[in-house]
């Protein structure tokens, strides 16, 4: 039984409002959890990282001893 055109026309504004209210809050909900979430997670990597007691090094640069002299002189 088909509806009357008043009731398809009220059902389709309603399926619209019922998706914009689900968009606007699917992105409320994800945004609080995905802060939520990570923020506990940085949290505790930063607490864990305080009880490390080493230090960084000064340089993470490593001489690298040259094949021989002069080579980049005639790279081809």
């Amino acid at each position: 039984m088909p509806l009357p055109l008043l009731l398809r026309r009220l059902w389709n504004a309603w399926k619209a409002v019922g998706r914009g209210i689900g968009i606007v809050t699917g992105f409320v909900l994800l945004s609080v959890l995905w802060i939520t979430i990570f923020g506990i997670y940085a949290l505790c990597r930063k607490c864990a990282g305080l009880l490390k007691r080493s230090s960084p090094p000064a340089s993470y640069w490593q001489p690298v001893p040259p094949d021989y002299p002069n080579s980049l002189d005639h790279e081809f």
